[in-house]
């Protein structure tokens, strides 16, 4: 149930998404910060904005933060459905190397491995309920999981920088 004069789900995206715009091109948060992004609505999972491209032609994903190891083991986990453009962002504790599998998830995915300071080291294609181990090349800080082939239609590569805007 809503209170009169709340904010919902979504006027909390298009907030965020103002404050992004009017911060422009705000430097990448630091690591130690996303791991402080707020618990979402109700007790809810924590949220972020992810932004790829400019200001003119930008691509949002919202994303669940997956920043406890509990909540990085169940990942996107027994889900049928994503939306268009929604994700998970994995929080690592630290900067490492890390491998992902599709154990239980119903859902082809991509995933963008990302450092500290959120530039994509490399993306990777996984299979529903595969339980091959997709490694990252080399030591990431982040991981953004979102539908298979959202990447590649929205022209996001390799060693783009993507802006994060956390909150709830």
């Amino acid at each position: 149930m809503m209170l009169e004069g709340s904010i919902g789900p979504v006027d909390r995206i298009l907030r965020s998404l103002v404050i992004l715009l009017i911060l422009g091109s705000a430097t990448p948060l630091a690591a130690s910060t996303a791991v402080q992004a707020q618990e979402g609505p109700a007790g809810g999972p924590a949220t972020a904005l992810v932004v790829f491209g400019t200001e003119e032609e930008a691509d949002t994903i919202w994303a669940e933060v997956a920043r406890t190891e509990d909540e990085r083991a169940k990942g996107l986990m027994f889900r049928e459905e994503l939306g268009e453009n929604a994700g998970m962002l994995f929080v690592l504790p630290e900067y490492q190397e890390i491998s992902l599998w599709m154990k239980d998830t119903y859902i082809p995915l991509d995933v963008a491995f990302m450092d500290p300071t959120f530039r994509v080291t490399g993306i990777r294609s996984m299979e529903p309920e595969s339980q091959r181990l997709v490694s990252s090349p080399g030591r990431v800080q982040f991981a953004l999981e979102v539908n298979q082939g959202w990447f590649e239609e929205h022209g996001v590569r390799a060693d783009d920088r993507a802006r994060v805007v956390f909150g709830n």
